[in-house]
């Protein structure tokens, strides 16, 4: 399974982010008011730049900062993937008007509203077209789809972050994306994918993920996966009668507490699964769109 972390020098992270806020304030046109969520990560990197610098970052979770390092890390991260996937990409109306929807909502995950989920719904669908666009795929920004690559035909990326409250309400959520999509497809040429972000179920509260290293981290991440996509196996197996729809990509993304070289870092993992309706002769192009992904994923 594709796997990521970055591990970069806390100074980068700062530096590609305000490179990032350029690239959406000047090339996008989107203004970004001096309360936004993102002008409060810029100022909280910051402060974890210093704090590494001083060999501090304990003492920052020790005093209780940890939700404001964890939105912080997570969220710029996020940002600044989507800013490197995507930033060759002239202005585009509807480009616009999604970053313009993602740089408001709250502060963090753990405040998300029913009315301001969007914000980072908006930050997922770019995530995986920005990952897209780094394997050499155009992206085509249209209202009616959460994302649509070309192939060069239209492949339809229906994304949820469910939060799984109860198994009634998950089941509806996965039912809701397959349907969703089978409602896009223009023409019997598109094929597409359930895109499924299992964050808010393996995180809810939003802490850290603490791992002794990187092969302990890279076990969890790929545990949580796994028992997901057994558990809701006879919910999405079977879930769309039509055969356009390929499969289901779940997605799990979690800031991270590495203790043997003492640095947070956003690590992710993705699951790719193939749903019952699937015909034969898609087979080569389902490995030849994933395979693509998960290189785009890894940086390779």
């Amino acid at each position: 399974m594709p796997y990521s972390h970055k591990t970069s020098e806390y100074r980068d992270i700062k530096n590609e982010f305000d490179e990032a806020l350029l690239w959406i304030v000047n090339q996008q046109k989107v203004k970004i008011a001096d309360t936004s969520r993102l002008n409060k990560y810029r100022g909280d990197i910051d402060l974890i730049t210093k704090s590494f610098h001083k060999k501090e970052i304990r003492k920052l979770l020790e005093q209780g900062m940890e939700s404001d390092m964890v939105s912080a890390i997570f969220e710029a991260r996020q940002i600044i993937d989507i800013w490197e996937g995507l930033k060759d990409y002239p202005y585009d109306q509807n480009l616009s008007g999604r970053l313009t929807r993602l740089v408001k909502g709250p502060h963090k995950t753990t405040e998300e509203k029913l009315d301001s989920r969007f914000a980072r719904d908006f930050g997922y669908e770019l995530w995986l077209a920005s990952r897209f666009a780094l394997g050499k795929y155009t992206i085509k920004f249209e209202p009616e789809s959460d994302v649509c690559v070309l192939t060069p035909e239209r492949l339809l990326l229906q994304c949820k972050r469910p939060e799984g409250k109860t198994d009634a309400s998950l089941h509806r959520n996965l039912k809701k994306a397959f349907r969703q999509l089978e409602d896009n497809y223009a023409s019997k040429a598109e094929r597409g994918f359930v895109a499924v972000s299992i964050n808010k179920i393996v995180r809810p509260d939003e802490r850290l993920l603490y791992a002794k290293n990187m092969e302990g981290l890279k076990a969890t991440l790929i545990k949580h996966l796994k028992v997901f996509a057994d558990l809701t196996l006879h919910w999405w197996s079977k879930a769309s009668s039509d055969n356009r729809t390929l499969g289901v990509i779940f997605s799990v993304e979690l800031p991270c507490y590495i203790k043997d070289i003492e640095q947070l870092t956003v690590a992710r993992q993705i699951l790719f699964a193939t749903v019952d309706t699937q015909i034969e002769r898609d087979s080569a192009y389902f490995y030849r769109i994933t395979g693509d992904l998960k290189k785009s994923i890894e940086g390779i």
